[in-house]
């Protein structure tokens, strides 16, 4: 994970049910952004987050490109 920022905005009790949404923000040549939403049983917005991960070489330990069958596979994640 390269960046990770988080907004609260009510707290959310033990056993509460809630709806948890993600979706891509960003589909880039190694990274990916990644956006959360928590919502109450009520609908009211508890937390948003974004992530950037990024894919790595296991050897380098270095960013490394996308392969493209992947990128096509998450078109249908991206959210605006």
């Amino acid at each position: 994970m390269a960046r990770l920022e988080t907004d609260f905005f009510a707290p959310t009790r033990f056993g509460e049910r809630i709806d948890v949404q993600i979706g891509l923000t960003k589909i880039g040549t190694s990274s990916l952004g990644i956006r959360y939403t928590i919502l109450g049983e009520d609908g009211s917005k508890r937390m948003s987050a974004g992530t950037t991960v990024v894919l790595t070489s296991l050897e380098s330990k270095r960013p490394t490109p996308m392969p493209g069958d992947l990128k096509i596979a998450l078109e249908p994640y991206l959210i605006n």
